[in-house]
Formats: C-alpha cells, sequence, structure tokens
C-alpha cells in the first residue's frame, strides 16, 4: 500500500508539491474549502474542508482512515499549519506545536519571543486603539517616521506607514477580523538595507529584499559580528522547526540590525531564483519536510 499523505490547500501555487509527491510514491489525500480548487482534480483523494475547520478535518481523516496516514504536509497560507498541527497531532504524527504556529504568526507573540532569544527588534510599542496610538505618537517629534501594522497583518493588509503626525490622521482598520484580532504594532522605522533570509537544516541563502536578488553574507559583516544565524538557529529549534525553511525579514543598520518578521510558507523569491537556474525548489522543499 502507498504511504497516504494529508494535503492542505489545493490551489495553484501548490499543484507542484502535490505532483511532486504523487511521483514519489504518496497516496495523496487532498483538501481544500473549494471543492473547485484545482489540485482536487489531481489528487488521489479529495475532500471539500477548509485547513482551519478542525472538525472537518476529523471527519475527512476519519473516512480515509488514520491509521493509514504518514504525514500531513502543507504549502499554503502559514494559517493551514494551525489545521496541520491539530490534525497531526490527533494522528500521532510529529509536527510543531499549535503555541508555537501562532507565536510565528501572532507579531503581538513573535517579537517579545525575538527579545527573549537575543534577537533584536525595532523600537516597538503595542497598540490596541486609536486613543493608544494618538497618546504614544504625542511622544515623538511630527517628522518621527513609523510603521504600524496589525498582529496578524500579511502584506497588504492592515500596514500602514508614515511620520507620526500623518498617522494621527490616518484611517486605522480598528474593526477586528483575520488579520487584525487585538493589537497593532507600532515600530520605529529603523533605517538599513532590507534583506530576506531563508535559513534551512545545514544551510541558507539571502536575498535582496526590494530585487529579489541573491546578495552574499561577506559584504554584510553584521550577519557575522552579531551572530544573527546562530540566534535564528536557534529560535527554530525552539520552536521544533529545525528541519524547516523559515523565512526571516531583517534590516542591517551601519551599527546593528533588527528582524521584522518570520514566515513558514514557501519562500517565493528563492523559488524564482532557483528555477531560473535550473534547479528543483520543490524537489528540495518537500526532501526537507520528508526528511530524505
Amino acid at each position: 500500500m502507498k504511504s497516504k499523505i494529508l494535503f492542505l490547500g489545493c490551489n495553484y501555487n501548490e499543484i507542484p508539491y502535490l505532483e511532486n509527491l504523487q511521483e514519489r510514491g504518496f497516496f495523496v489525500v487532498a483538501t481544500d474549502i473549494n471543492p473547485d480548487a484545482p489540485g482536487m482534480k489531481i489528487a488521489n483523494s479529495a475532500i471539500v474542508c477548509g485547513y482551519n475547520d478542525f472538525e472537518g478535518l476529523d471527519i475527512a481523516v476519519a473516512r480515509e482512515g488514520p491509521e493509514d496516514f504518514n504525514m500531513v504536509f502543507t504549502a499554503s497560507a502559514q494559517f493551514a499549519h494551525l489545521g496541520a498541527s491539530y490534525i497531526s497531532k490527533q494522528l500521532g504524527i510529529t509536527y510543531p506545536s499549535m503555541d508555537n504556529l501562532r507565536a510565528c504568526l501572532d507579531k503581538k507573540a513573535f517579537y517579545p519571543l525575538f527579545q527573549e532569544n537575543g534577537i533584536s527588534i525595532p523600537e516597538t510599542l503595542y497598540i490596541r486603539n486609536s486613543i493608544e496610538l494618538k497618546k504614544a505618537l504625542s511622544n515623538y517629534s511630527a517628522e518621527t517616521d513609523f510603521y504600524l501594522k496589525s498582529d496578524y497583518s500579511k502584506n497588504p493588509n492592515h500596514i500602514y506607514t508614515g511620520k507620526s503626525l500623518d498617522l494621527i490622521k490616518e484611517e486605522i482598520q480598528w474593526t477586528p477580523d483575520r488579520y487584525f484580532r487585538e493589537y497593532y504594532i507600532l515600530q520605529k522605522t529603523y533605517k538599513g538595507h532590507g534583506i530576506r533570509l531563508n535559513l534551512f537544516p545545514n544551510g541558507y541563502e539571502l536575498y535582496d529584499f526590494e530585487t529579489a536578488k541573491p546578495i552574499r553574507i561577506e559584504d554584510f559583516p553584521q550577519f557575522q559580528e552579531y551572530k544573527i544565524l546562530e540566534l535564528l538557529s536557534k529560535l527554530s529549534k525552539n520552536l521544533g522547526m529545525k528541519s524547516w525553511l523559515l523565512k526571516f525579514d531583517i534590516i542591517i543598520g551601519k551599527d546593528g540590525y533588527v528582524v521584522l518578521d518570520i514566515g513558514m510558507d514557501p519562500p517565493s523569491r528563492m523559488k524564482r531564483n532557483w528555477e531560473a537556474n535550473g534547479k528543483n525548489f520543490v524537489d528540495f522543499y518537500l526532501d526537507l519536510y520528508l526528511g530524505s
């Protein structure tokens, strides 16, 4: 019998991973909230269920036979990892905990987590409403530059930039939704060079955040001076994600650095670069998660 894998999310971007798993001999049980999602048509078995529908995932697994599953995988949105973690626990499959996953999704959680692990972040305040925002901004000059982003923001949703005086006048989304749960994060703009670090077991790749071109670590001595790779590798291990590929948004300044974000979904810059150079990124990515 083929090894069975539960595959969460079946849009166009996920198809290469689904097809690759089938080529490796897996029996792919696909789930998606959209019955017409393209991956649902090519999976070995398809069940209409969203990745955040835990009850639906339970039903899907029960229908297929829980004892037959060897793995749960997603290359979908970061939120899909919560469903993957939940159902993995039900199946007795190792997966990062839901608490650790939530810590990577919620900026109100991961900035303190960064600090606890010795990782530098920008000057940061946590804001719950417009009154708190105005009070916080009143402590700075009108010309001070800021980023304001919601706790679960995903660019471009609920991200605002500007000077202190301009942000006070900005119409901020204060109604809770998928991207704003409870807090906004107010950060003083940190000047420097924006870099995307893709960190994986026994390696890493760096990309210019604006141009998406690969860059050399030797051009940024701050990585060695502040032991950035070591700190972020330790964080990955503490999160139970040492075998994963994690994305970190970093700004390298003249006298230091800050880390702005952590991501768990497949890195688009790295994937495009590999494909442009004839390298099979999907193979590499799946090898990491399959432990090949």
